[in-house]
């Protein structure tokens, strides 16, 4: 297959993007979250359109990306963003030059990440201005207290705690780190077991904490609590709800499979099996990218469906 390299646009969208997730996420990027980016830089181009992301990594971004050896029992490539290498004028500059309003999601970002150099301010009518660190404040308003990277180690400690034996223990080495949050994610995905998503807890309790602090931060700055309920619930990113277990929750999709003539004179058991591969495939459409390359398939069975694919 003929693939095309990046344009000079394409190439400058992606550094763009590399260097804000350098800052606001730190120099290392999953392969599941860079295939991502890229394919946003590139679109409405294909990342089959370049030669898939490999091909982009190793070639196209070789001084931009090196690849982390993985450890033992990962299930995505790791890469390292590089500093050194950003192409010239493609640094994103300070979240904010001069101070605007920012409101919903954005709010949230600003506020919720202490690697984002930036201020945030607060007018008692409820407006907040986020505007670059060091700059100076904005007359009429009053600081908005940003939770600090220290407040999230401890979060995280007393999430480890929580758990039991050699997990509780192989978690709280990765606080030891000065810059720990990057190590802690990729051992939250990596502990990820078919019973337990603790990456997924964890987002939840972060979640709590933050729309807490924002509550508390607004407050103190000011805004009247009716004012600052109404700002923490549009900034509160909305959570995805977990796809029910197929084996707890057969009879959702019986009404479905119901409806279908061919299953008017099947036996029970065939409509639940039917059922089942129903909700499976709802799970399936609902995953994200790296969720997907997580989900195990047995190789026989991937063997199959390409020999019928060819067909």
């Amino acid at each position: 297959m003929q693939t095309e390299d990046l344009t000079s646009a394409e190439f400058s969208n992606i550094t763009r993007a590399l260097e804000q997730h350098l800052q606001e996420r730190g120099n290392t990027i999953l392969g599941a979250q860079l295939g991502l980016l890229v394919s946003g830089a590139i679109r409405p181009r294909k990342l089959s359109d370049i030669g898939g992301l490999r091909r982009v990594a190793s070639e196209s971004l070789k001084d931009q990306l090196s690849q982390i050896v993985p450890t033992v029992g990962s299930h995505d490539i790791t890469y390292r963003i590089e500093r050194k290498s950003s192409a010239p004028g493609a640094n994103v500059p300070p979240p904010a030059e001069a101070a605007r309003a920012v409101t919903g999601i954005e709010l949230w970002r600003f506020f919720s990440n202490p690697k984002l150099a930036c201020a945030l301010m607060a007018r008692p009518s409820g407006e907040v201005l986020v505007l670059g660190e060091g700059r100076d404040a904005v007359p009429g308003t009053a600081p908005v207290q940003r939770p600090t990277q220290e407040e999230y180690r401890t979060l995280a400690q007393q999430f480890a705690d929580q758990q039991e034996g050699d997990l509780r223990d192989s978690l709280q080495a990765c606080l030891s780190e000065t810059d720990f949050y990057n190590g802690w994610i990729a051992k939250l995905r990596e502990k990820r077991t078919s019973s337990q998503n603790l990456l997924r807890q964890w987002e939840t309790v972060r979640a709590e904490h933050i729309a807490k602090r924002l509550y508390e931060a607004l407050a103190a700055a000011g805004i009247e609590d009716s004012t600052v309920a109404s700002i923490v619930a549009g900034a509160r990113p909305a959570v995805r709800s977990k796809p029910a277990r197929p084996t707890a929750s057969v009879s959702i999709a019986l009404d479905a499979v119901s409806t279908s003539g061919s299953v008017a004179n099947a036996p029970d058991r065939d409509i639940e099996e039917m059922a089942l591969r129903t909700l499976v495939h709802r799970a399936v459409d609902q995953m994200s990218l790296a969720e997907l390359r997580e989900f195990r398939v047995p190789a026989s069975l991937l063997h199959d469906a390409v020999r019928l694919g060819q067909r």
